[in-house]
């Protein structure tokens, strides 16, 4: 990638946007430092916040990268620290990235699978912090167009080995299209970190908003994320294809999920999708799953999923939630590294509150323990069900009595 150096402020007439060069200390301890570089329209290229960001880069870090309102048809690429792309909407006008199509920038950590992203954020081989994304709005239906099949992924953002902070965006319409729906790719926001390497990121104040997939992930074990005051729900018309997750926090990752709204996520693919977790596939508003020891989940308000809130195969601690209208349950405790703890939260109008669910899958054919201190049941039949399927078992501690179930078993408590 060919990188200008700035060394004074440049005025681009015939290319539609500005570029302003300020100092970086911010006059006030308290306030966001002040913008270096400042992109005023598109130009003709269609590359005018890219490269003002490959201009950024050639300087010494911290540069803070300003769009004013607009729509920029553009593939955003940051690749070193200290780099803030931050969006000025002002009241009706936002920043508007929305690329017409997309093409693969990264390979995914997990899987090795291409990935396509709007905006990336790649410390690939070196490793990047000190970045941020702000204040924009991130729409991918244009591009959606891109994607033939399930060969590739496709994120709104991603960090990948970087760390840093994504708050007050928008990022939204990250589907595939409807002969693809059933695929697995389509993140609005993803964090991904590779072996050996560690980075936190801070998601907050985010909408996440009609995706295909999932709203807002963090994977990995060298992955932490602070995940707080986000909205999160899919994108509806895909209900009949795809099981959704608002919230994921899975293979490793540890992260504190807190003060976050999730609604929507219901999957109804016949045959597939259905209220029985052990033979039918379930849609949940936040999902840990192997998450690391240390994952809290607590002060969300998550309603009008098919789960509200899953945990499997690790030891999350889920407290002072709100779940309300879920179709299958409140919260589902799926196997278990150690020790559950549920507590404060509360339940209205699901049909089950709790479930408790062992069937030994994936190696987890020890007894696992649930402490369970919930008490507020509104209108929610069965305050907890325990499901068993040989080989699993599980040790339930709810309030005042100690449950002991294993072999094929259901025990409802009411």
């Amino acid at each position: 990638m060919n990188r200008s150096r700035l060394t004074s402020t440049v005025v681009l007439i015939a290319g539609l946007f500005l570029l302003s060069v300020l100092p970086v200390t911010s006059v006030f301890a308290n306030s966001p430092p002040p913008c270096s570089v400042t992109v005023t329209g598109e130009n003709v290229g269609n590359n005018a916040i890219q490269t003002a960001i490959d201009a950024a880069e050639a300087l010494p870090p911290p540069q803070v990268v300003c769009v004013n309102p607009g729509t920029y048809p553009e593939q955003l690429v940051i690749l070193s620290s200290g780099i803030t792309l931050r969006g000025l909407p002002t009241s009706g006008h936002p920043v508007l990235i929305q690329p017409t199509s997309v093409s693969p920038n990264s390979v995914s950590t997990d899987s090795s699978t291409q990935q396509s992203n709007i905006i990336l954020v790649n410390g690939e081989a070196i490793g990047i912090t000190g970045d941020a994304i702000t204040g924009l709005t991130v729409d991918g239906s244009l591009a959606s167009s891109s994607f033939n099949s399930c060969s590739i992924d496709y994120e709104g953002i991603l960090f990948r080995d970087a760390g840093g902070t994504i708050s007050g965006n928008t990022v939204e319409n990250i589907y595939l299209p409807v002969a693809d729906a059933g695929c697995q790719p389509g993140d609005a926001i993803l964090v991904q970190t590779s072996a050996s390497y560690y980075y936190s990121v801070s998601i907050t104040n985010n909408h996440a908003i009609n995706y295909n997939k999932n709203g807002i992930t963090c994977h990995d074990s060298g992955t932490t994320c602070q995940i707080e005051h986000n909205t999160a729900y899919p994108y509806a018309p895909y209900d009949q294809y795809i099981a959704t997750n608002g919230i994921e926090v899975a293979f490793g990752a540890k992260a504190t999920v807190s003060g976050n709204t999730v609604t929507g996520n219901i999957c109804t693919l016949a045959t597939v999708c259905g209220p029985n977790p052990l033979t039918q596939t379930t849609a949940c508003g936040i999902l840990t799953y192997q998450s690391a020891s240390g994952t809290v989940v607590k002060n969300n308000n998550v309603n009008d999923n098919q789960i509200g809130i899953c945990a499997a195969n690790d030891k999350t601690t889920i407290t002072s939630n709100k779940l309300s209208h879920e179709s299958v349950s409140g919260v589902l405790l799926y196997d278990g590294t150690g020790s559950y703890s549920l507590s404060r939260n509360s339940y209205s109008h699901d049909p089950i509150g709790i479930q408790v669910i062992s069937d030994g899958s994936a190696g987890y054919s020890g007894t696992f323990t649930s402490k369970i201190s919930d008490s507020s049941f509104s209108s929610t039949p069965t305050k907890v069900q325990i499901i068993t399927q040989t080989p699993g078992s599980a040790t339930v501690k709810f309030l005042s009595h100690t449950y002991f179930v294993s072999g094929d078993s259901t025990v409802n408590l009411s």
